[in-house]
Parts: C-alpha cells; sequence; structure tokens
C-alpha cells in the first residue's frame, strides 16, 4: 500500500506539471475568436483561464509515466533476485547449468520434514512448516514438492533466486509434481459429476499464468515434463496404458502410442522414453515439437474408427444368410425327362475258372486221400 500511494503522489505532481495554456479573453470579433473562446464566451472580459492540452496528456503519459511504472513494477520484482545474485555471484551461473539436488528432512525440534536444495555442499531449507512436505523436484531455480495440510496434499512452488513460494493449489489431492522452466506438472484427484461415473488420478499443469486439467476419463498417472511439453500414461479398456503428451504452447494433446507394458516416462532433448524399469525403455522416435507440428491423427481416433468398422464387418457378416448349395443348384437345374439318369453301382460275380487236370494227377490226388 505504501509503495502505491508513492507512485500516486508522483503521478500527481507529473501531471500538475504538464503545460497550461493561459487563455484571456479580449475584445475581437467574435468570429475570429478560436473555436476554444467561443465555448467561452459567457466569461468576463479580461478574467483568465487555463486547461490543459489533451495531447500534451497523452504525450506525457506515454513518454514519462508509463515507463516510469514499468521501471518502478520490473525493480520491485527483481530487487530480491539482485540481491540474491550480489551476495553470491557464483549461484546464478551454478543455477544456469544444474538442477540442483533437494530432499526433505526434519530439522532441529520440528518433527516435520522440511524441503532443501543442495548448494556449495550445504542444506539451504526452504520450508519451516509445522506440516509435513515431501516429493521435492527441482530444475534450475525452480523447485516444487507436496505439503500434507489439514489431511490433504497440496502443491507449492519454490524460486531459489527471487526466495518466493506459491501455493498452486487449495483443494482436492495433489500429488507427485515435476517443474521445468516455471511450468510445474502433478497428478490431481478429479471427482466428476455423478452421471459420469467415479472420480480418477488426472493430469494437472501450471503454467505461470493458470491451473488447467489437461486429461479426462481413465486414470492419467507419471507425468514428465520438459519445457513446453508433458507426457504420461493413461488407462485404457484392455487394461493397459495409453502413451500420451500435451504441448502447453499449444493447448493440444497428441497419442504417442497405444497398448503397452510401462511404469515411468522420461522427457530428455524432446524425446519421450517409456517403459518397465525391469526389462528396459523404449525411446518415441519423434521429437515432441516435431508431433504436434505435423498434427498428426491421433491413434485413439484411429483405433477407435478401425473398432467401428469392425463391428460393422461383424454385423453384417451375422445379417447375411449363407446360401444353401444344394437347394440353389436344384432350382436352377430343374429334374427333366430327358436328364441324366443316376447311376448307381451294380454287383457282379466273375466265375473262376476250372484248371484241366490229366488222369494221372487224378489218380494220384485219390491215393493220397486214401492214405489220409
Amino acid at each position: 500500500m505504501k509503495i502505491i500511494k508513492k507512485l500516486a503522489i508522483i503521478i500527481k505532481r507529473i501531471l500538475h506539471k504538464l503545460p497550461r495554456i493561459e487563455v484571456k479573453i479580449i475584445d475581437i470579433p467574435v468570429e475570429n475568436k478560436p473555436t476554444l473562446i467561443q465555448k467561452l464566451k459567457s466569461l468576463k472580459k479580461g478574467r483568465s483561464f487555463s486547461y490543459r492540452s489533451k495531447k500534451a496528456i497523452l504525450k506525457i503519459l506515454s513518454l514519462w509515466v508509463i515507463p516510469v511504472l514499468l521501471a518502478v513494477g520490473s525493480f520491485l520484482m527483481i530487487r530480491p533476485v539482485m540481491a540474491q545474485i550480489s551476495e553470491d555471484p557464483g549461484i546464478l551461473l551454478y543455477l544456469f547449468e544444474n538442477d540442483p539436488e533437494v530432499g526433505a528432512e526434519t530439522v532441529g525440534d520440528n518433527l516435520y520434514p522440511q524441503i532443501y536444495y543442495v548448494y556449495n555442499g550445504n542444506k539451504v531449507f526452504i520450508t519451516d512448516t509445522q506440516y509435513t512436505n515431501a516429493k521435492p523436484h527441482s530444475n534450475g531455480e525452480w523447485v516444487t514438492w507436496m505439503s500434507e495440510i489439514d489431511g490433504r496434499w497440496q502443491i507449492f512452488l519454490h524460486n531459489i533466486l527471487a526466495e518466493t513460494t506459491v501455493q498452486l493449489t487449495r483443494g482436492g489431492n495433489n500429488v507427485n509434481p515435476k517443474v521445468s522452466e516455471g511450468n510445474v506438472t502433478w497428478e490431481g484427484w478429479s471427482e466428476p459429476p455423478l452421471a459420469y461415473g467415479s472420480g480418477n488420478w488426472q493430469i494437472f499443469v501450471y503454467t505461470g499464468e493458470y491451473i488447467k486439467q489437461i486429461t479426462q476419463g481413465w486414470l492419467s498417472i507419471s507425468p514428465a515434463i520438459e519445457g513446453d511439453y508433458i507426457a504420461y500414461i493413461q488407462k485404457n479398456a484392455n487394461d493397459l496404458w495409453d502413451l500420451g503428451a500435451y504441448s502447453i504452447k499449444d493447448d493440444k494433446i497428441a497419442d504417442l502410442a497405444l497398448n503397452i507394458v510401462c511404469d515411468h516416462i522420461e522427457i530428455k532433448d524432446n524425446f519421450v522414453s517409456y517403459g518397465e524399469t525391469c526389462s528396459g525403455t523404449t525411446k518415441f522416435p519423434l521429437k515432441l515439437e516435431e508431433v504436434f507440428l505435423l498434427e498428426l491423427t491421433p491413434l485413439s481416433t484411429l483405433q477407435q474408427k478401425q473398432d467401428e468398422l469392425m463391428d460393422q464387418l461383424e454385423n453384417i457378416i451375422q445379417q447375411t444368410p449363407i446360401p444353401d448349395v444344394r437347394s440353389a443348384t436344384d432350382e436352377a437345374t430343374p429334374a427333366t425327362s430327358s436328364a441324366t439318369p443316376i447311376l448307381e453301382p451294380t454287383l457282379t460275380t466273375t466265375p473262376i475258372p476250372t484248371v484241366p487236370t490229366t488222369s494221372s494227377d487224378t489218380q494220384e490226388a485219390t491215393n493220397s486221400a486214401e492214405v489220409n
């Protein structure tokens, strides 16, 4: 409030010094008087008055007031940063080249874990609360974490250089935050209307200007972030995972892979890697900026169209009767008297030929029979 009052006084003083035009009404023909004097004919002769030129006001505003306000606002914002840098100029280079190590542990008599970052081998604590703080994640000058307040987890964001902390969420349960270049993503519990079923964990993002829920419906977890891009996995009807991505600057979602087995995601140099810890990872072939630049048709849409076509094909097959080949043949060729008769197999017997014998052979056969 004191700063605002000082700014108001400065502006008032500037406006008070605006150029004034002194006009004195003199006894001259009305037709030769300026328009301004015509408007003031009712004033007495010899009485002077002043007014501020509108153009002059606009000129002063554009050349003095607005730049002054911008300069004062910029100074107020960067003053803590400059103070921090002036105390230790090396911290700026360190944070530019590194993501500081962060952690949570109890300090002194405080039994609640507090968040810290490590610089020059020392732990610098950035919280001092009477509630639990956990899961810190850092990127350059930014640190995010979750704190349990009144039985629910909320997300916080801290700037190391400015030494400022902002609470991003104030309701529901919000866990597992990740930060990159001041953008923060996390898992938040979303309760849809009863008509749409029960609640689920969904992916949220803070852009520095607003907070937005970027997923709907099925369970969505494990967000990873790099710059303006977020990757995550979402459960599908097959009880497997679909890999999705979100562009903050484009405000669009893209499908990267369907029906995968995955328990972790990572974004590095604009490439997404995903997979199982025990069996290795798979690297998506395109950069995320290329995915959104090409505006590829979502895989979920293609899969949905394929399923719809298969369902239509199945319905057509079920509704189409299978023709009776025999009945169709009979109807096509009706029986007539000239039709070829059906041949049936007949059994024929062929007599066994007899072998002629001589008288001597007959006699020997008789003798052998008698001996027997």
